[in-house]
């Protein structure tokens, strides 16, 4: 993590060299810059100082725009009596994942974690099995995994959405020959 005083320097740095490669592009192009009230500098140009102008306008930019608040951390904070613990998502992914395959009719899963207002929010993508009532089955997706992820994790579930996106191809034909 950078600190404030390092965030500021680099904004600093970056704000002198979008200056200074502006300055020099302009040199580049034929204007003069007055140095004093008697002398001026004359900078004969070539494409490796257009480059290096260049280069140094765009890593200054890129520095210049570079956001001062802290990145999303990638977990779950709960705070306890010791301190905060954190939980990654993708723990809360792979604790749900392992949840739902657990159901039977479940053939294959892609689960994703997010935080709600009211808690966690657990999308899952089944590929289930044929002959299995589908809707018992999301609803005991939803029962196991509110349960695995709570129990494990302290965290309230929200909620568990499910959608079955495809079914498994039957392993033998069972229609009559023609």
């Amino acid at each position: 993590m950078m600190s404030v005083l390092d965030r500021i320097l680099l904004r600093l740095f970056a704000f002198i060299g979008v200056v200074f490669a502006i300055w020099l592009g302009l040199w580049l192009f034929g204007m003069q810059a007055v140095i004093d009230a008697t002398r001026t500098v004359v900078f004969l140009g070539g494409y490796y100082d257009l480059l290096f102008i260049f280069v140094v306008f765009v890593l200054g930019l890129r520095f210049l725009l570079f956001p001062l608040t802290r990145r999303s951390i990638h977990s779950f904070v709960k705070d306890t009596e010791a301190g905060e613990v954190r939980i990654s998502y993708v723990t809360v992914r792979e604790l749900a994942s392992r949840a739902a395959r657990q159901v039977r009719g479940v053939e294959r899963i892609h689960t994703a974690v997010d935080e709600g207002q009211n808690g966690l929010v657990v999308a899952i993508r089944v590929r289930a099995l044929t002959g299995v009532d589908l809707t018992v089955m999301c609803s005991e997706i939803q029962e196991t995994v509110s349960q695995a992820v709570m129990q494990a994790t302290s965290l309230k579930v929200a909620a568990v959405h499910v959608q079955v996106a495809d079914l498994s191809p039957e392993l033998h034909n069972d229609k009559p020959a023609r």
